[in-house]
C-alpha cells in the first residue's frame, strides 16, 4: 500500500512540471479562457490515463481553483480551494521536487468521503516563483479495496477473507 501511495506523490510532481500546465496557469489564473480551457484540457487527458483519481485540479496562488480536469467538477472553477487540500504548505514548497499530501480524512472533492488529496507546486518558467499548484483527488474506497483484494490471502475458492480492515474504507 505504501508503494502505491508513493507513486501518487510522484504523479503529482511529474505533472507539475508539465510545460502547458507552467505556460498556460498564470494567463489562466488572469482570466484568459484559452489558457483555461487547455489547462483543462491537458488535465483532464491526464485524468483519462490514470483513474486512480477522481479529480485533478489547479488552483492559483491565491488558491483559485483555475481549472479542473472533470466537467461534472467544473462549478468549483472560481472558487477557493476546500480546506482539506493543504494550500499553504503546497504553495511554499521551494523546490520543483516538492510535493504536501492531506491526511486520510473527508473531502469535499470526494463527496465527503475519506481519501488523500496531493498537492505540488507549479513554477514559472520565467522567474522560478510558485504560481500556484496542482492537486489530485485520490479515488480511495475502490482504490483501497482493490489494494487489499490484491494483497490479502484468499480462500480456496480465491475470495479474499473477511479482515475488519475491509470495513474501515468507509469513513462515516
Amino acid at each position: 500500500m505504501d508503494r502505491n501511495l508513493y507513486e501518487r506523490a510522484n504523479d503529482v510532481r511529474w505533472w507539475a512540471l508539465d510545460e502547458r500546465i507552467r505556460r498556460q496557469l498564470l494567463p489562466a489564473s488572469k482570466g484568459d479562457e484559452q489558457a483555461r480551457q487547455e489547462l483543462s484540457a491537458v488535465i483532464h487527458a491526464i485524468n483519462t490515463l490514470y483513474t486512480v483519481y477522481t479529480t485533478i485540479l489547479v488552483f492559483d496562488q491565491q488558491g483559485i481553483i483555475v481549472a479542473v480536469s472533470d466537467n461534472n467538477a467544473a462549478r468549483l472553477v472560481g472558487t477557493q480551494v476546500p480546506e482539506s487540500l493543504p494550500l499553504a504548505a503546497c504553495l511554499t514548497i521551494d523546490s520543483d521536487q516538492g510535493y504536501v499530501v492531506s491526511a486520510f480524512t473527508k473531502s469535499e472533492l470526494y463527496a465527503n468521503g475519506g481519501t488523500y488529496v496531493y498537492c505540488a507546486p507549479v513554477v514559472d518558467f520565467t522567474n522560478h516563483a510558485v504560481i500556484g499548484g496542482i492537486a489530485t483527488v485520490f479515488d480511495a474506497t475502490p482504490e483501497f479495496r482493490q489494494i487489499l483484494a490484491d494483497n490479502l490471502p484468499t480462500t480456496d475458492v480465491q475470495l479474499p477473507l473477511p479482515f475488519a480492515l475491509l470495513s474501515m474504507l468507509k469513513v462515516d
